[in-house]
């Protein structure tokens, strides 16, 4: 009742538990299981150790051998964000490296937008003085090659944008390198818990995250509203009918990033 006039209710990414507490609104009778799944992982303990007693030996092997690698390049230094200076140089190379590589994989991405951008830089900017966001860089010598935007929320950090300069440093993986030392920061200011946030990239699940299922809730209020939600029922039915596909889902993949390049190329 207290909500404007609208035609329909969409609300995606529901979590059924936050900070051990069961969220009622994943128990609404009209919500469903999602397509989407969340990752993230438990720390606790010493935060030297704690990519090797929490992460897979998988990766703290990949992990190790590719910080050897860069520290052979030059001095390596984790660079938080702590002044307004900071949070300009390294938002600033964050946008250009995350547009830069979603530009090659043909893939959309949010930051293309002013308003975005301007929403982000300025939650920076402010979590200088309430602490609720943090912002890292991950520079060699004087290259920045990977970038770490998190949230802060009571006991848990939340990394909600990445981006990495991939052709900096061959054959070593910027954005694992600069997760692993965020996860030891994290546990070393009492942070028990790091959250990867929504998607099902198989990173997440190297370094040992486990996944939770989400909920969702679409409701038509209108006739309007109910089409429009009958509708994206059934491209969701399609998309999972794709995804279970893995030769159909590769092939369209391709179209589509064909697809949005000639779209930016005739811009």
């Amino acid at each position: 009742s207290v909500l404007p006039p609208a035609d329909r209710i969409q609300i995606t990414g529901i979590p059924q538990s936050i900070s051990g507490v069961t969220n009622p609104l994943a128990l609404l009778a009209a919500t469903r299981d999602s397509l989407h799944t969340s990752f993230g992982l438990a720390i606790d303990g010493d935060p030297e150790t704690v990519l090797k007693r929490l992460c897979r030996p998988s990766f703290v092997k990949a992990f190790n051998k590719d910080w050897r690698r860069l520290e052979r390049l030059g001095d390596v230094e984790l660079v938080e964000a702590n002044t307004p200076a900071l949070v300009e140089v390294i938002f600033g190379g964050l946008v250009r490296m995350r547009l830069s590589r979603f530009r090659e994989l043909g893939r959309f991405d949010l930051l293309t937008q002013a308003t975005a951008v301007d929403f982000y830089r300025n939650a920076a900017l402010e979590g200088l003085s309430d602490g609720s966001v943090r912002l890292f860089g991950l520079r060699v010598g004087e290259a920045l090659i990977a970038v770490q935007y998190l949230l802060i929320h009571q006991v848990t950090v939340h990394a909600l944008l990445i981006s990495i300069d991939q052709g900096a440093v061959p054959n070593v993986s910027p954005g694992l390198l600069i997760m692993g030392k965020l996860m030891s920061w994290a546990r070393g200011r009492g942070f028990d818990y790091f959250d990867l946030s929504v998607g099902n990239q198989s990173y997440k699940e190297h370094m040992g995250a486990v996944g939770s299922g989400l909920r969702e809730l679409c409701h038509g209020i209108t006739v309007r509203g109910s089409a429009v939600s009958a509708a994206i029922e059934v491209r969701n039915r399609t998309e999972v009918f794709v995804r279970s596909k893995p030769r159909l889902l590769k092939r369209l993949q391709g179209l589509m990033r064909d697809l949005r390049r000639l779209r930016g190329g005739s811009e």
